[in-house]
């Protein structure tokens, strides 16, 4: 009974992995997509903070840039990306504080390349456990890295650049979060089950032929399963960062359960006959009879 359960699974073709780059390509590119979402606010946080740097006149205009991108790199709730922004405007700080004590020390080469190095060891120790600790860690490596390559700032200038740049570029991401954070989930989400609904039903349809394991219908699964995983994550993120969305939550639940049931019928509702002649023709015993 085991043996021949495992000749009939065998069978089955193995769906594929993934959807083709040109699926996973135009799905980015959707204007409601997440990934053009998380795109294009990168751009205007990355813009507005290289504006105001540059109208403050500080020396290092692309600190600012770097330090909003790296806030405002993903999709997080507004709550969150507060609290990441202040993290890093906190840590950065205290690394500064570190920095300016290491540097009126005037250590030499060899005693820079030590701090460098304990430094980079506590990056890496505490980047798991918390973000603003990491960076207390990364503000005196990447100046201490500076000034042992030669550059000869001033650390005054360099430790006030640092500091008003940081907050520049974390203001700048809590800025634009908060601006966008009410209208554009709402926008994801809908998109997400639009685009669910239609792989559910071009699965639905090229299942109702009969070509239940063509090569076709293998790639409709792959697609419907990609946007099912999209469509929760989508909902979860947007119901974090705007809490009115959980009015919908029901009802796109019911759109994930449909979907779910839809992969379900296409593996188990192909005609039996099919499935025999399949498995027949797999097993090397059935050609000794």
């Amino acid at each position: 009974m085991n043996a021949d359960h495992r000749t009939s699974m065998a069978a089955v073709p193995s769906i594929p992995g993934r959807p083709s780059w040109r699926f996973l390509l135009s799905h980015a590119l959707h204007p409601n997509s997440v990934e053009w979402f998380t795109a294009w606010r990168m751009g205007l946080t990355a813009g507005a903070a290289g504006c105001v740097g540059y109208a403050v006149g500080g020396g290092h205009t692309y600190w600012a840039i770097l330090t909003a991108t790296i806030v405002i790199n993903q999709w997080r709730d507004r709550v969150t990306t507060t609290r990441r922004a202040i993290d890093r405007a906190g840590g950065t700080a205290l690394g500064l504080f570190v920095f300016w004590f290491l540097s009126i020390l005037h250590l030499s080469t060899w005693w820079t390349v030590v701090a460098v190095v304990l430094c980079m060891i506590g990056h890496y120790l505490t980047f798991a456990v918390n973000y603003a600790l990491t960076l207390v860690f990364i503000t005196p490596m990447a100046l201490l890295a500076i000034g042992a390559s030669g550059t000869n700032a001033v650390v005054t200038e360099v430790t006030v650049d640092r500091l008003v740049d940081t907050l520049i570029g974390a203001g700048a991401a809590v800025a634009v979060t908060w601006a966008t954070g009410r209208f554009f989930p709402r926008r994801l989400v809908r998109a997400q089950s639009i685009r669910t609904v239609a792989a559910i039903d071009a699965l639905d349809a090229h299942t109702d032929t009969g070509n239940h394991f063509a090569q076709s219908t293998l790639r409709y699964h792959a697609e419907l399963q990609y946007e099912l995983t999209h469509h929760q994550s989508i909902l979860n993120r947007a119901v974090a960062d705007d809490p009115n969305l959980t009015e919908v939550a029901a009802e796109e639940q019911l759109v994930a359960d449909r979907g779910y049931e839809t992969l379900a019928h296409a593996w188990i509702s192909a005609p039996q006959s099919s499935l025999d002649r399949t498995a027949k023709n797999a097993d090397p015993h059935s050609q000794i009879s």
